[in-house]
């Protein structure tokens, strides 16, 4: 052999060598803290860490915890927020498209009901030409039934609401809850009603 190529081979093993003990000995990378939650409820909005980082800030609003033994729940709480802030906006400009945009998340007696009261929120709409509107945003949300047997589900969704006449700069925020009721039609969760409260 080349006495070149031996001495390339002698540099690299010894290179191999040294990056090898540098990774066992120098390089003991901290593994990442685990972050642990109180059992059930609502936390605090602070989460503690096990491990030697300093615990973590999580803001409480729009943090919702489900139990583990229930993974459907996450879905639902998901799905209520959404359709609550879609249902929930709306302007005299649209022709009521959030409702119908969410039509197909309905059962059918939730559709029915909205093509009523769509018809009847057309006779009773007065001028269009001055803008009318409110925009729903989704602060938390609560389960309060589950039947995972009888499919049925309760979620109290917790809302800010924009109302705006004439001038958008000209808007009154309030808060509202809407209660979500939801039923399972074979494998697909839909909404089977919603009341402001």
């Amino acid at each position: 052999m080349n006495k070149k190529i031996k001495i390339i081979l002698i540099a690299a093993a010894i290179i191999l060598v040294l990056i090898i003990l540098w990774i066992l000995f120098f390089n003991k990378g901290e593994k990442p803290a685990l972050i642990t939650l109180p059992p059930g409820g609502e936390t605090s909005g602070i989460i503690e860490e096990v491990g030697p980082t300093p615990a973590v800030e999580i803001p409480k609003q729009g943090i919702v915890i489900v139990e583990e033994e229930r993974p459907d729940v996450s879905n639902l709480v998901k799905l209520a927020s959404a359709f609550a802030e879609r249902f929930g906006s709306y302007s005299n400009q649209s022709d009521f498209n959030n409702i119908r945009d969410l039509q197909i998340f309905m059962t059918d007696s939730m559709e029915e009901w909205s093509e009523s009261f769509i018809e009847d929120s057309r006779v009773k709409s007065g001028d269009s030409s001055i803008y009318y509107g409110i925009t729903t945003k989704a602060l938390k949300a609560e389960l309060s039934e589950y039947d995972e047997a009888g499919g049925t589900a309760e979620i109290l969704v917790k809302t800010q609401r924009r109302e705006a006449m004439g001038d958008t700069g000209n808007a009154k925020i309030y808060y509202q809850d809407i209660l979500i009721k939801l039923k399972k039609e074979g494998d697909i969760w839909k909404i089977n009603g919603a009341w402001w409260q």
